[in-house]
């Protein structure tokens, strides 16, 4: 993963003109010599010195600007319906972060709109119940970016049996959104609590979701970890939606190192049949192929996948390719077709098929993609050129 960009100065168009200066040179992360690039990375506003909050920032922009947004703790939910980019002023790992006490939603007009820079953890905890699904950014647009982002500690509670639900750090939804990358972002820290023994008193979590029919979603460089649930939890996954048509397409997962999920360090996830794999609480899956999503829509390399199950896919009509990935041991990943892997789980629910092979001798990124290849004892022995 990618280090997040370090804080720069930021400066409001707006607020030099209000002063009756002229325009100076602006820079924040990124920001290269020229001045084409000067000018695609200036600040149209700055919050608070314009707009005392994120919304009403949102509210007076105009398609293409740009808000930065200085440090401190803004409390409020979000609205994104303008092409606009919302852009934390310092590193949002950092102890001065622009933090938003809310969630964000992009809606179909905001297209082209990106969310770079922030921290973004809610202090409400999610009873059941709660309408729509939580979520940190849930993206309904087309060439949107979500980018350098940290969203963490979002917490649920379903024990009141009022409806289930799923929390979510990333959420692209919808029939005909397309275009969208998510990348380089810190999503940890989930937790759902609720009973497992009871129906709809437990929900899940889901570090990224692509769900119903979305195309062209790129998820990459991202570390998605440290989430536990009374039900599910997912790393990375593709859904269909009771509400909108169509499936994922054309998705890409590479570079992500996902870990933590559902691991039996919160909730005693292996106490029932089958290692816990049948039961609530289920053990974490870093990639899954949810109900009726089609796996061979989805390309998944180049991954540390370090959940109880590295993938695990519920599709038995397509195979789902996984190659090059790092199942956390050399001689890849525990399966029923590679016996002497002692790594993570590739778990195949009914006639679903997971394509694993070759795997990554060493964690990813890495050039070391030959698990499996050499000698048929799924070790990777059979080419050391490479190792």
């Amino acid at each position: 993963m990618s280090q997040l960009p370090s804080p720069q100065t930021v400066v409001s168009r707006r607020a030099v003109l209000k002063r009756g200066a002229v325009a100076s040179a602006i820079s924040i992360a990124g920001l290269s010599a020229s001045s084409g690039a000067a000018a695609a990375q200036r600040c149209e506003i700055v919050v608070p010195d314009d707009y005392g909050t994120i919304q009403d920032a949102v509210n007076g922009a105009n398609n293409g600007d740009t808000i930065c947004i200085r440090q401190g703790t803004y409390d409020e939910d979000v609205t994104v319906n303008k092409a606009v980019t919302l852009r934390g002023r310092n590193s949002p790992n950092g102890n001065n972060p622009a933090a938003l006490d809310g969630q964000i939603e992009i809606t179909q007009d905001g297209e082209g709109a990106s969310v770079r820079r922030l921290h973004i953890s809610p202090s409400e905890t999610f009873l059941g119940g709660s309408f729509p699904d939580p979520a940190g950014v849930l993206v309904k647009a087309s060439d949107v970016v979500i980018e350098n982002t940290v969203i963490e500690d979002f917490n649920a509670d379903l024990s009141n049996g009022e409806g289930s639900f799923t929390l979510h750090g990333v959420q692209v939804f919808g029939a005909g959104v397309s275009d969208v990358t998510v990348r380089n972002n810190v999503i940890r820290g989930f937790k759902s609590d609720g009973d497992a023994t009871t129906w709809p008193n437990y929900g899940g979590i889901a570090g990224v979701k692509a769900q119903a029919g979305v195309e062209n979603v790129t998820v990459e460089e991202n570390e998605i970890t440290d989430h536990h649930s009374i039900g599910w939890v997912w790393g990375i996954v593709l859904t269909s939606s009771g509400s909108a048509s169509g499936v994922p397409t054309d998705i890409t997962v590479e570079k992500n190192h996902i870990s933590g999920l559902n691991d039996s360090s919160v909730y005693d996830v292996f106490a029932s049949a089958n290692d816990g794999r049948d039961a609530a609480p289920y053990p974490g899956s870093a990639f899954g192929i949810d109900d009726h999503a089609d796996a061979s829509e989805a390309t998944v390399r180049q991954n540390n996948l370090l959940a109880p199950n590295g993938v695990e896919s519920k599709d038995g009509d397509g195979t789902l390719v996984a190659e090059c990935n790092w199942w956390d041991d050399r001689s890849g990943p525990t399966h029923d077709d590679n016996p002497d892997g002692e790594g993570i789980w590739a778990l195949e629910r009914g006639s679903a098929t997971v394509d694993y092979t070759p795997w990554l001798i060493a964690p990813a990124p890495s050039n070391a993609c030959v698990g499996g290849k050499g000698g048929g004892n799924g070790n990777g022995a059979g080419n050391s050129a490479n190792q």
